[in-house]
């Protein structure tokens, strides 16, 4: 009986050893685990920023090598030359479109043939049918020979027509002689010029 007592004692201590060696094994290998798992965790990261700043480096080397610091070649001086001529040619084709705009505005205009009603050597009056405006400019123009002489009015709105004011001709203006007289009238909106009368002075 005493002899079972004692076997079951020394038993249970060696159970009890058993069980802290176990434990502190589990503890050894859990922190052995920890440690090379952030020991790859470290070289891990440490590499890759190593990959990231190599590969920053690269790409500046790269672009710096893609900058050309030569000199101008002769090919490229005749190319920028060329540039330089096409912007200078079409530079001095502006004012012909500039000039070709303004004639078409001018095309624009509505033709028109003013009358002369009045032409003496005092003065000369008439209208122009088909315009209905204020502000036009007529001219009363003289031709005999090689002398050419012009008085102006303005014109005006008058039922549905616009009429000339009467051109007044100072004395002696005319020398004396056969004048052929034409009215012409000029407007924003319309242009033209009656046919032709003969003026005796």
């Amino acid at each position: 009986m005493y002899k079972n007592k004692k076997y079951s004692k020394y038993k249970y201590k060696n159970s009890k050893k058993a069980k802290n060696k176990l434990a502190i094994l589990m503890a050894i290998t859990v922190l052995l685990v920890g440690l090379v798992a952030g020991l790859w965790f470290f070289m891990y990261k440490d590499n890759n920023q190593n990959n990231q700043s190599g590969a920053t480096s690269e790409n500046s080397n790269k672009q710096s090598d893609d900058i050309n610091y030569s000199p101008a070649t002769e090919q490229e001086k005749k190319a920028a030359d060329k540039i330089k001529d096409l912007q200078s040619k079409e530079e001095a084709n502006n004012p012909q479109e500039e000039t070709s705009e303004s004639n078409q505005n001018s095309s624009s205009k509505k033709t028109v043939t003013p009358v002369i009603t009045n032409v003496s050597a005092e003065s000369v009056s008439g209208y122009i049918n088909g315009v209905f405006e204020e502000g036009g400019k007529c001219s009363a123009v003289f031709v005999k020979g090689s002398s050419k002489r012009t008085l102006t009015s303005t014109g005006f709105t008058n039922v549905s027509y616009t009429q000339c004011a009467p051109i007044e001709i100072p004395s002696n203006y005319l020398s004396s002689g056969t004048w052929k007289v034409t009215l012409k009238y000029e407007s924003n909106k319309a242009t033209g010029s009656s046919a032709p009368e003969q003026l005796e002075i």
